[in-house]
């Protein structure tokens, strides 16, 4: 049978796991200007301009250097090279899927493909088969971690593997260069390190199962009797997730991460809601008490985030961290949360009676980089899950804006 490496572009068609047909149905319902309102971009001239320059420079060949902590990420210039290309090609798909716009298609091609000729990032040092040791040797994190480096760049090939797969892969079928950012896609998946026997984390795509549903779905492989069928993957995550939220809304290997706890334990909620969200697109029933615990594991986040020593019942643990008491590394302002921040919008539609997703929108600014990005999933959920949940508001919005337009 064929796979998604062999098929031609003209034969694929777009996929997009993370929202369910009646989140989809319901945006498609909104008119175009509610759309708009949501999903549009304010800034999109400086990503276009990022996506531009990238154009005219060397992609990175490796990333090397990151330490276990990261926080000596921003003073390598391959790390804010890949930061760059992410946050536009992600930005740019938002208004490409939920927008369908032609121009943020072409630029996306355009850098995938500039990215792909050169072989970008394929000398990154390859820690498939246990080649590289476990993060964190050393307990201030100041350790270097070749692991990390990787990670960062699988990761990385894996958000723009959903970009393009969400927006590009039918645009201009006939154009080759979809066959050079395909081959360079197939070059990554045979260094990516299948799921672990033990893995039980929801981090790093759902313990890597989230690429492997992908390239399921990719294969025709939608709802079968195998192991490997698309569903029996989305399966095997919502059993994860349940796994993985504890009574009290604390989140395994996230909500104990020391003085980034606040961070891990929102990240977690990122995943954790995106998988119900991929569950419900296969139909899958949600256990009841699961969503109890993910309303509490929201709540945790709003306590912590408002009074960080409230964290410090879990980040005193310090596992793969280091903790600091009554103080967590976090931004203050979730408008800018360009990752893992889709479950804020998810959050607000799914449990409206929850009492602190209220509070919770109106923490985050409209059309902000929360709302219109999330690198994680290659495109900006946000956008979709704030105009349905806030459909008569958008309405407000659309119509303040046409009015103030036609205002001499």
């Amino acid at each position: 049978s064929g796979t998604s490496n062999t098929r031609t572009p003209q034969q694929q068609e777009n996929i997009n796991a993370f929202i369910p047909a009646e989140i989809k149905s319901k945006f498609q319902d909104l008119s175009v200007g509610q759309r708009a309102a949501s999903c549009k971009n304010p800034e999109r001239f400086k990503y276009e301009n990022h996506v531009k320059e990238l154009l005219g420079q060397t992609p990175p060949k490796k990333l090397i250097g990151l330490n276990s902590r990261m926080d000596n990420a921003r003073s390598i210039k391959a790390y804010n090279d890949i930061k760059l290309f992410r946050e536009a090609i992600t930005i740019l798909n938002t208004e490409a899927v939920f927008l369908d716009d032609k121009e943020a298609k072409e630029l996306i091609l355009s850098g995938l493909d500039h990215w792909a000729k050169d072989q970008a990032l394929l000398d990154t040092f390859d820690c498939k088969n246990n080649r590289c040791k476990h993060a964190w040797q050393s307990k201030d994190g100041q350790d270097l971690a070749p692991i990390l480096d990787h990670t960062t760049v699988e990761t990385l090939v894996n958000e723009l593997r959903y970009a393009y797969y969400a927006s590009v892969v039918a645009f201009k079928p006939q154009d080759q260069r979809h066959k050079t950012i395909q081959s360079w896609f197939k070059k990554w998946q045979s260094r990516t390190r299948g799921v672990g026997k033990n893995s039980q984390g929801i981090g790093l795509g759902f313990g890597r199962r989230l690429p492997q549903l992908y390239n399921a779905l990719l294969d025709g492989k939608f709802d079968c009797s195998g192991s490997n069928c698309a569903k029996s993957i989305a399966r095997q995550i919502l059993v994860l997730i349940d796994k993985a939220v504890n009574e009290d809304g604390s989140i395994k290997f996230h909500t104990e991460r020391g003085d980034r706890a606040l961070y891990y334990h929102s990240s977690g909620l990122g995943y954790a809601t995106v998988g119900l969200e991929i569950a419900k697109f296969f139909e899958l029933e949600i256990p009841k008490d699961l969503d109890t615990r993910i309303e509490r594991a929201g709540e945790l986040f709003y306590s912590g985030f408002n009074d960080h020593a409230y964290m410090d019942k879990w980040a005193k643990n310090a596992n793969r961290g280091r903790a600091t008491k009554g103080k967590q590394f976090f931004n203050d302002d979730l408008s800018f949360i360009q990752t893992n921040g889709s479950w804020y919008f998810i959050f607000a539609l799914r449990y409206p009676n929850s009492s602190i997703a209220k509070n919770l929108d109106k923490l985050i600014k409209p059309q902000s980089k929360a709302q219109l990005m999330d690198v994680r999933w290659g495109v900006g959920l946000g956008c979709v899950y704030r105009a349905v949940a806030n459909k008569d508001v958008t309405q407000t919005t659309v119509v303040q804006s046409e009015s103030q337009t036609k205002t001499p």
